[in-house]
């Protein structure tokens, strides 16, 4: 019950300072002038933070064993889905009904708006290139330290199931997976919530997000690839170039060095081997 209670009452205050922040920096929609409609909509993301995020991050190490072989690779996009629907319900609220002028400016409010959305993107594959190897040198690093001083248990001795799982799908499934990741949690956790809250709460809720692994740790390197996606977003103004640093990222993890990293665990007879599960992060 303490646990509950501590992810509604984040998951509540969250949702206030979204609408708090959101007013103070001029970007509160103009349907909210109507007091239901502000209230459905703070109580919308209330709901979808403490199911999508909060609950899963208070229970991470409490989290029921899942049959991998009954679970359905459609399932994976389900977090991606609430997201696009609490998203898509928020704006209906906040502008459905107003004037023409206020719904033409969605593509600038949602940091969607560029003069050149190829090359935002092209920018955004050569960032994730730079971006994974940096997060990944730092986080491995980090993980050999933690083991020489000690502190193995900080890391865990093996990748997530849910990694592991992820990792043996099907190419197309796992680019799906990447771009589904790339695009809409980069349109919600900084189009939409950076530019109303700011980085750090941004930040802060979308490492929560990714708690359901089971492993804190990993927070270490989400963390890094969410400020550097935050800086990335405000410095060209809008988020194609992080959508595309982030799916590259994925990509290169799920395709690439997950695979190589879970062949090396099993045949490693170094104990640090174990360590390689730091390349787990997506």
């Amino acid at each position: 019950m303490i646990r509950l209670a501590v992810a509604v009452f984040l998951a509540v205050a969250a949702a206030l300072a979204v609408d708090f922040l959101a007013r103070r920096r001029g970007l509160e929609p103009p349907g909210f002038r109507e007091l239901h409609r502000r209230v459905l909509a703070s109580g919308l993301l209330a709901f979808l933070f403490l199911i999508g995020i909060f609950l899963p991050a208070v229970q991470f190490d409490q989290m029921p064993e899942i049959d991998l072989e009954t679970v359905s690779p459609i399932s994976i996009f389900f977090f991606q889905g609430m997201l696009l629907v609490a998203l898509g319900l928020w704006l209906a609220l906040g502008y459905v009904g107003v004037d023409g002028a206020a719904r033409r400016r969605l593509t600038e409010v949602l940091g969607l708006r560029c003069r050149d959305p190829l090359a935002e993107l092209g920018f955004g594959v050569g960032a994730g290139i730079v971006a994974w190897g940096a997060v990944l040198m730092t986080v491995t690093v980090l993980a050999l330290l933690l083991h020489a001083v000690g502190g193995d248990r900080l890391v865990g001795e093996q990748p997530p199931e849910m990694i592991v799982w992820m990792a043996g799908l099907p190419v197309t499934l796992r680019l799906a997976i990447s771009f589904s990741a790339g695009l809409v949690e980069e349109l919600f956790f900084r189009g939409f919530l950076q530019l109303r809250a700011g980085i750090g709460l941004s930040t802060f809720l979308f490492a929560c997000g990714h708690l359901g692994y089971g492993q804190p740790f990993m927070l270490v390197g989400l963390t890094l690839l969410s400020l550097f996606y935050a800086l990335l977003v405000r410095w060209r103004g809008n988020i194609w170039a992080a959508v595309a640093a982030h799916t590259v990222f994925d990509a290169v993890q799920l395709l690439v060095v997950i695979p190589m990293a879970l062949r090396a665990i099993e045949a490693a007879q170094d104990p640090t081997a174990a360590f390689l599960n730091v390349f787990g992060i997506c």
